[in-house]
């Protein structure tokens, strides 16, 4: 089984990289449920379908400890989830970060390496 989920993962990765443009913006979502922290890490890039952007999920991650609610830490996991899509901070398309738990340090960490 692990296998076959194996094969099915760097499938839908070879898609999701043949579908992200030069430039992207990232989505970020973060929430906690009682002690446990998620990650979800969206791309946003144009369209050429009828909608003016599309949508790829990169990442969901959940984040464990006290350390890895650190700015630096998801710097590091958002490098992580664009290697794995043959990018970098570098192609991505300056942005804000404007969720209810975005601290200031990680925004302006993101917005540094962009």
């Amino acid at each position: 089984m692990s296998e076959y989920s194996r094969g099915i993962t760097s499938r839908v990765e070879k898609k999701v990289t043949d579908m992200l443009t030069e430039k992207f913006a990232l989505v970020i979502d973060g929430w906690s449920e009682s002690d446990t922290h998620y990650v979800s890490t969206f791309a946003s890039f144009s369209s050429s379908s009828n909608f003016p952007y599309s949508f790829a999920l990169l990442g969901f991650s959940l984040l464990e400890n006290e350390l890895s609610q650190r700015a630096e830490s998801h710097k590091e996991y958002f490098d992580f989830v664009l290697n794995l899509y043959g990018k970098s901070f570098a192609y991505l398309i300056p942005s804000l970060v404007t969720t209810e738990h975005a601290t200031e340090s990680l925004s302006e960490s993101l917005i540094r390496h962009c």
